[in-house]
């Protein structure tokens, strides 16, 4: 007893070092703006004492007391991927804490799968918010569409309709495009093992490959319900237009759904598609010809003055 006492009194400051540990973690955690850094090194330092002494009451305390602390600290991390306007540097820099410690919370999964899904998901999450604001705007063009369907005869609204859509397209574009060109930087920073590829038994592709679709059956539900309220030609020319627009910039990133609306039995999307295409061309050659009649003197000169 006078040796365990004597060692204990010896080991007194360490003790007590060790028992401030989950302290210190959690004011690291908890301060503004947070010391990710500082908070992983500590956490390491607790899981290193773990594996020295497994079978210490105290060590095990103190490692469960961090593990809560980090959890909390992998949460505010997700959190902030639900954050709008989220930019490619902030949405890289959280990945990549959340790279460091997803594999010591939750052991036997496949990081490189499962956080680039987990950050579609915020951003999806993150948009549908965005689009459920629009719920004042959606409830207008909800009783447009029930007199409509009531009204046999043609009428002349959908102007709440059309202010629905283009709020709503506007919203998506601006979203989507940004969620799926950060997604991509976000899966690119992930180190794909070579022998999943090969695996027979996993098969399965990256979400994000599979992820467009979804986002664009949403535009498509959307279009395919309220669209036909809107009977003035030149408001559904508008609503086309900011579509093909949202198309093209999809299009961009490979996700070009223009030939989806016309299956959709939108009849004037061919008709649009062509009179965008005769004057993008005409455009092209105006600008070809403005070159060549600047281009045009200044050789003139280069060649008298040989």
């Amino acid at each position: 007893e006078r040796k365990k006492a004597l060692r204990l009194l010896q080991n007194g400051e360490r003790l007590v070092d060790m028992m401030e540990l989950p302290q210190l973690l959690t004011s690291a955690v908890t301060s503004s703006p947070v010391s990710y850094s500082s908070s992983l090194d500590l956490y390491a330092h607790v899981r290193r004492l773990a594996s020295l002494y497994p079978s210490s009451p105290l060590v095990v305390s103190v490692l469960d007391e961090a593990n809560s602390a980090i959890r909390r600290m992998a949460v505010d991390l997700i959190a902030t991927l639900q954050t709008p306007n989220l930019k490619l540097a902030p949405s890289l820099r959280t990945m990549g804490w959340l790279k460091r410690i997803v594999p010591e919370l939750v052991t036997n999964i496949q990081t490189e799968e499962s956080l680039p899904a987990i950050f579609l998901v915020c951003r999806l999450s993150t948009l549908i918010g965005t689009l459920d604001a629009l719920d004042p705007l959606k409830q207008l063009a909800d009783e447009e569409r029930i007199r409509d369907v009531k009204i046999s005869q043609a009428w002349s609204g959908g102007q709440h309709t059309e202010r629905y859509l283009k709020r709503f397209i506007e919203v998506f574009r601006e979203h989507s495009f940004g969620m799926i060109s950060v997604s991509r930087s976000v899966d690119a920073s992930f180190s794909h093992s070579d022998s999943a590829a090969t695996d027979p038994m996993n098969p399965l592709p990256s979400v994000l490959t599979s992820f467009p679709l979804h986002l664009i059956g949403l535009l498509m539900d959307t279009l395919q319900m309220y669209l036909p309220v809107i009977k003035d030609q030149a408001s559904r020319e508008s609503i086309m237009t900011q579509v093909l627009y949202c198309a093209g910039s999809l299009g961009r990133l490979g996700a070009d759904f223009g030939m989806f609306l016309s299956a959709i039995g939108m009849a004037e999307w061919v008709e649009l598609v062509k009179r965008h295409k005769l004057l993008a061309g005409r455009l092209e050659s105006v600008i070809g010809e403005h070159r060549t009649s600047q281009t045009t003197p200044t050789s003139l000169v280069i060649r008298d003055m040989h």
